[in-house]
This record gives C-alpha cells, structure tokens and sequence, in this order.
C-alpha cells in the first residue's frame, strides 16, 4: 500500500490548534501534577561561566568513598561555645581527664535552637584544654560520638537521652 505525502500533511495539519482565551501556554495541562505556572529551574545553581553539563556532573557525582575503620561510623565534629568551666576527674585506672558541655546552634542566627554535647577529654588534651579553655569559648571538637540515657534532674523519673 502505498501512502500519498500530501494526504498525510493535510490530514494532521487541517486542524486548528487550540489555545485558551487569552493565547497563553499551561502548564497545567502538559503538567497536571505541576502546582505552578512558572516552575523553578531544577538546575538554578550553575557556577557562570561553565556548562550546563558540566554542573549537573557536579551536582550528582558519586561522592569519595571512604574506607571502613573501626569506630569510624561513630565519628562527629560540631563547633559550638563551651557552656562551663572544665571539671577535673580521674578514672580508676589513674588517668587525668576534663569534662564540659558544649553549646551548638543550628544556625548561627542568635535565637536558634541549639543542643549540648558532654565533652570528656583525656590525658595530654585534657591537660592542655584545661589550662587553656574557658567559658563562651568558640571551639571545633571531633571525635566519637556516643548516647546514653539518664534520669531527668527533678526527680520526677523520666528518662532524657544525652550525647558525649
């Protein structure tokens, strides 16, 4: 069977495309699960002066792998304000060690939410921390980070989960 060109272009071009009232494009019918008439390019973050390709490559590249260690999955750092003075203790085994909370806010705007974390630091750092760390100090901490739960100050036995 052989098909005439010329029937073919009259037969999908002879209809008149329809536009609303106002000659304007919707995306709400190409789109329906779209909430917007103009959507936000996904891609709004392109360094100028570099490629589209070469942004999007950045944006979704495999981050570095890292290798496993012992105690790896535990490590944290946080910066934050030391909220006390260091408090001296000693373990059984007669090693010397400081402890305090540090502040840490989510956001550095003044009135941010903020959680502590119990610092305890041993021996050489310890020593060092206290002769030298004070109050409403700014530090950056990292190490192990562990979660214990305890029982609330006022007695009233509910359990509270701390970090350190």
């Amino acid at each position: 069977m052989k098909l005439n060109l010329f029937n073919l272009r009259s037969f999908f071009f002879t209809k008149p495309i329809q536009t609303s009232s106002r000659n304007s494009f919707s995306l709400q019918k190409c789109f329906p699960f779209c909430t917007t008439n103009h959507p936000r390019n996904f891609f709004n973050d392109v360094v100028p002066g570099t490629s589209a390709v070469y942004s999007h490559a950045l944006k979704f590249q495999r981050p570095v792998t890292i290798k496993w260690k012992p105690h790896l999955e535990n490590n944290a750092s946080f910066i934050g304000t030391v909220s006390g003075e260091l408090k001296r203790m000693n373990s059984k085994f007669g090693d010397f060690g400081v402890y305090t909370k540090l502040r840490v806010r989510n956001s550095n705007q003044p009135n941010s939410s903020s959680f502590w974390v119990l610092l305890n630091m041993w021996d050489d750092v310890a020593e060092i921390a206290y002769e030298h760390l004070k109050p409403n100090h700014f530090i950056c901490v990292s190490g192990r980070l562990e979660s214990f739960t305890r029982a609330d100050d006022d007695d009233s036995g509910n359990l509270r989960l701390d970090y350190k």
